[in-house]
């Protein structure tokens, strides 16, 4: 069951040791939002957690990562019915020459026939990161699970991540992903690059990363294979969404004078057409920042959120794909974290998570709701957590008036020990 109400924005005051929602930056008090923590213990240590929808079924799809009493990493999936109980997890696969990491963990997609697809990192080589992408299909609601295949044909030993999934209709999924067939092998390193290595993050490749996808379905033949963007940063999210048998996909570009900008590509008839930046923000940064955009789609509307240091400390911006408005910055400054996502709300609306800056240095996982116009009308805490990056990447998704979402809770700033922490974010009745 979901526990008693955190506190719900209707004249209650907010949980114990948290701010209330009166205090958030651009914050309206307004009777429309309720948080319920959900129940979710496991027996092992839990991290990176993700979600998804599955309007067919009424009901969310969670995926995660554990870690095993001999130290392989366990994947593993659960159904979560709008308004309801977590059901018993369930094994996808094992593996103890996996990469897991906290920037670059599986996510999972229900196609429009009902079946599951998600994916593992598997190492290939030496070099820390040099590992593939391991897609495998649930027929039957995560049950059983396929044998996996590789989406990528290069064999080179190099980095294959950050993957996006959106269904195409039928049996298939579009896929898009970094790959890194064109950089020379890294050294092993702490991190990526400069900021890879004070972030525990990623290195920096010497060559150029770049942006693939491709479609596939129960035949687990590959079509479409291309290359979107043969110059991207090399370590940071992508988001694909879905509109009707089109999709659009949003990235962080690097140019050559490391101009690394958020930009958006459109995919219809099986090619990709480049948008452009989402917004000129003109960040230049010789590093990965590990940290990139999100997407949402409504009707016509399709809005991204995403962070950037062009103008001094981190913020996150929110702007509609098309159009002439500018980026709206829904929380700037010290501490702030960025690592967005964002769900549509209905027809008018969209439910924006992030990291921003907490109170006492702690990092607070904050959760807005965006009207037409992008202007915060509710700001809410869901939790306090230590900064750094044992929080990974906070995930929500949205059915009806429900949205779940879901990251991960350290214990420590390295979280070695990490659990899922899940809440139920629902929009009242007025």
């Amino acid at each position: 069951m979901v526990l008693a109400s955190l506190a719900a924005l209707a004249g209650c005051g907010a949980a114990p040791g948290e701010p209330s929602a009166s205090s958030m930056p651009n914050a309206v008090a307004a009777p429309m939002l309720d948080v319920q923590r959900v129940a979710f213990e496991l027996d092992r240590p839990a991290a990176q957690p993700s979600v998804v929808a599955d309007p067919a079924g009424a009901r969310f799809v969670l995926i995660w990562q554990e870690r095993d009493a001999e130290g392989c990493a366990v994947l593993r999936t659960a159904v979560l019915p709008a308004g309801g109980d977590v059901g018993e997890p369930r094994d996808v696969a094992r593996g103890c020459d996996w990469f897991v990491n906290w920037a670059d963990f599986p996510s999972v997609v229900v196609a429009d026939n009902g079946d599951w697809w998600t994916y593992y990192l598997q190492k290939t080589g030496a070099s820390t990161y040099a590992y593939d992408i391991r897609l495998v299909r649930s027929e039957d609601e995560g049950r059983t699970w396929s044998a996996p295949i590789t989406p990528h044909d290069d064999r080179t030993p190099t980095e294959h991540g950050f993957v996006s999934m959106v269904p195409m209709g039928g049996d298939r999924v579009l896929l898009a992903w970094l790959d890194g067939r064109n950089t020379l092998p890294p050294a092993p390193a702490a991190g990526h690059d400069a900021h890879g290595a004070a972030s525990g993050g990623h290195a920096h490749a010497e060559g150029p990363m770049s942006l693939r996808s491709a479609e596939i379905g129960r035949d687990f033949v590959l079509r479409h294979e291309q290359e979107v963007d043969g110059r991207v940063c090399s370590c940071c999210p992508t988001d694909l969404v879905r509109r009707d048998d089109e999709a659009m996909l949003v990235y962080r570009d690097r140019s050559e004078d490391e101009i690394r900008d958020v930009h958006a590509a459109h995919y219809r008839d099986g090619r990709w057409r480049l948008e452009g930046a989402v917004r000129t923000d003109g960040w230049r940064i010789e590093a990965c920042p590990v940290n990139g955009p999100a997407l949402a789609a409504s009707g016509d509307a399709v809005v991204s959120v995403w962070p950037t240091m062009a103008s001094g400390p981190l913020e996150v911006k929110a702007a509609a794909i098309s159009g002439t408005m500018g980026a709206r910055v829904l929380e700037g400054g010290d501490g702030v974290l960025g690592r967005p996502d964002l769900a549509s709300w209905g027809d008018t609306a969209w439910l924006a998570v992030w990291l921003g800056a907490g109170a006492e240095r702690a990092t607070a996982l904050r959760a807005a709701v965006l009207d037409a116009d992008l202007q915060p009308t509710v700001t809410r805490d869901l939790a306090l957590l230590p900064p750094g990056r044992g929080t990974g990447m906070p995930r929500v998704a949205s059915l009806g008036r429900e949205a779940i979402v879901v990251w991960t809770e350290p214990k420590g700033a390295e979280g070695p020990d990490a659990r899922v922490g899940t809440v139920q974010v629902r929009r009242l009745r007025h």
